[in-house]
């Protein structure tokens, strides 16, 4: 019965750690987000609106925010549905996902940083 007992509060622990390592990650899907909001904003004037680098930036900044989006809702939703095997693929989804909407913000703010300084 002993043995029983050690593997639950081993699992316990592991989950725990699984939702410490989920908790980093919504964290920085939430700061992430918020600066798609920042680089929306930043993208440039209503004066650049009709130009290309503008509708290419505001492309970017969708997926981006599509991508931090659906990190804070698999972050949410995983530990009331996944199990402990189930929570490390999607931590790894979620590190993908990161990846992914950090590479369109980087994006944006190029396109940003290009009507910034060369239209206008």
């Amino acid at each position: 019965m002993d043995g029983v007992v050690e593997i639950r509060e081993e699992n316990r622990d592991e989950g725990r750690e699984e939702l410490r390592r989920l908790n980093g990650r919504f964290f920085v899907a939430v700061l992430l987000e918020l600066s798609t909001k920042l680089c929306k904003r930043a993208a440039g004037s209503e004066t650049k609106t009709g130009h290309v680098a503008y509708s290419w930036a505001m492309e970017f900044n969708l997926w981006a925010h599509l991508a931090f989006t659906l990190v804070i809702f698999r972050t949410i939703f995983a530990p009331m549905v996944v199990k402990l095997e189930g929570m490390r693929k999607v931590r790894q989804e979620c590190d993908v996902q990161l990846l992914v909407g950090l590479i369109c913000v980087v994006l944006t703010l190029s396109f940003s940083a290009y009507l910034r300084c060369f239209v206008g």
